[in-house]
């Protein structure tokens, strides 16, 4: 019996400074089923020691000029072509990031079982909507939720497959300790300035519960009961002991990183505007675990069946079955 694993060619196009975690973590999960050979700058690269990397140069990477852009993409892919020709043998090719007007052009062509992965494209101006309408139907679009879908379908004819955000930390049930968790609640990421819009109402409650708000801001941006920080030395301990993470993205056709680690520690996420279209969604996903900061219910019975759900839907087992099962649909 052949046991010999295909190779992914793992490909990241932007090497977002943000989502380095998510990448690292998410080659590691890959790695257990396939031969992982990961494409992207020399600096992303070296954030990745336990798969085969291929290096560009970082020059790559960094401009700013839509022009000089455009033609560092088109450099990028040319290289990744010539790597990917050299290989003989069956291969899969796995996006984590790309631009909306690069890919589907010089891409299109060559998308040989090739899926690729959305991030924040659908929040690009319709511009660039009408090239990622261009992306040739045989590659596959991936996101991690399935409220995503329908806004892809809109836009483009490609399969869209979900398959869950992968865990940048271990899963540890963190919940029982809530009550005696110090009285703070933690908001790791910018997101949106909700403050502007909240700040009477949202200090109000925080006077009125007793906590301490810690987030991301310009540390000369103090106030009364919310402190800032543009870096959290202690982000681990602050996570874990909080007594809420605070989701406040704004974010409509994207998701949060800091969701997901909250959820994979047990902890409570609270959110302030009602209006935001991510919240909503893992409202009714988690019901026992997201809640507007004004209507918490917490009920730890109810909370521990959202755990379990949300453990068994983000295992690496059903993130590689998931994605075993998109390339197997691609190919027909």
């Amino acid at each position: 019996m052949n046991n010999e694993r295909i190779t992914l060619y793992v490909i990241d196009l932007l090497a977002p400074p943000g989502h380095t975690s998510l990448v690292s973590n998410l080659v590691n999960v890959l790695n257990d089923k396939y031969s992982v050979v990961f494409i992207s700058s020399s600096e992303y690269c070296s954030n990745l020691k336990s798969v085969n990397t291929v290096e560009l140069d970082n020059e790559y990477f960094n401009r700013t000029n839509r022009f000089l852009r455009i033609k560092a993409d088109y450099i990028k892919i040319k290289k990744i072509k010539n790597i990917l020709k050299q290989n003989k043998k069956p291969f899969l090719v796995l996006f984590t990031s790309f631009e909306n007007i690069t890919f589907p052009i010089l891409w299109s062509s060559y998308c040989s079982q090739t899926l690729a992965l959305i991030h924040n494209n659908l929040d690009r101006k319709k511009f660039s909507q009408l090239f990622l309408k261009k992306t040739n139907n045989k590659i596959g679009f991936i996101v991690f939720e399935n409220f995503l879908i329908n806004p892809i379908k809109q836009i483009t004819n490609n399969k869209v497959f979900t398959i869950p955000h992968v865990i940048n930390d271990k899963i540890e049930d963190l919940c029982e300790s809530y009550w005696k968790n110090e009285e703070y609640i933690f908001a790791p990421s910018r997101g949106s300035n909700f403050l502007e819009k909240y700040y009477t109402e949202f200090t109000d409650y925080l006077h009125k519960s007793n906590l301490i708000l810690y987030m991301k801001g310009k540390k000369n941006q103090n106030i009364a009961r919310i402190k800032f920080s543009n870096y959290f030395e202690n982000y681990n301990s602050l996570i874990n002991n909080a007594k809420y993470i605070l989701i406040n993205s704004g974010y409509k056709y994207r998701i949060s990183g800091v969701f997901y680690e909250a959820m994979a520690k047990n902890k409570i996420v609270i959110y302030v505007d009602k209006t935001d279209f991510f919240c909503q969604e893992m409202k009714k996903k988690y019901p026992n675990s997201v809640f507007h900061y004004e209507e918490i219910d917490f009920k730890p019975k109810l909370k521990s069946e959202d755990f379990e759900k949300f453990k068994n839907l983000h295992s690496n087992n059903n993130i590689l079955e998931k994605l075993d099962s998109a390339f197997e649909k691609i190919r027909n």
